[in-house]
């Protein structure tokens, strides 16, 4: 009995502290992500430096994917993270109703489905493997942006596959 009232009580008091966001918040962290869209698009490595929390585990191209990317290594690697985030960019951002618009990416074996939603106080942009010209298409990819001082930042990548 002791151990299910620590276990309820442990459980309560996480709820508690898991935040979820007002809609202002949720609009100044959709503010800054289409920032973080339009230096994604324009491939500016100055301003996604400054909105990744590193080390991240971002570039699928010429590294394994447990490999994270230091900052100090991020201007070298800055084409292969803009094409691996690069379909982010191309997703509908509503700062009025505090939403992300899904996005399809079409014409590849596997299409890609862009889609955005919060959990708790986190902005998670998830890339899911779909049928296109093969059928057998699965996994995922989700980049978690999270507020930090006042800034959004990506900080962390997970991968299913």
């Amino acid at each position: 009995m002791k151990k299910a009232i620590l276990l309820f009580i442990i459980i309560f008091s996480a709820a508690i502290n898991a935040k979820t966001l007002t809609k202002s918040e949720k609009q100044e962290v959709l503010r800054q992500f289409s920032v973080f869209q339009k230096a994604l698009e324009a491939k500016d490595g100055k301003i996604l430096k400054g909105m990744i929390n590193f080390p991240v585990e971002i570039t699928a191209y010429g590294r394994d994917y447990e490999e994270a990317v230091k900052e100090s290594e991020f201007m070298e690697s800055l084409n292969e993270v803009t094409e691996e985030l690069g379909g982010i960019s191309y997703m509908n951002v509503n700062i009025e109703s505090g939403s992300v618009s899904d996005y399809l990416k079409k014409g590849h074996a596997c299409n890609i489905k862009y889609t955005g939603n919060f959990r708790e106080n986190e902005l998670h942009i998830t890339e899911t493997f779909v049928p296109g010209e093969i059928t057998s298409c699965g996994g995922y990819t989700t980049y978690k942006f999270k507020m930090y001082k006042n800034k959004l930042k990506l900080f962390d990548v997970e991968r299913k596959y």
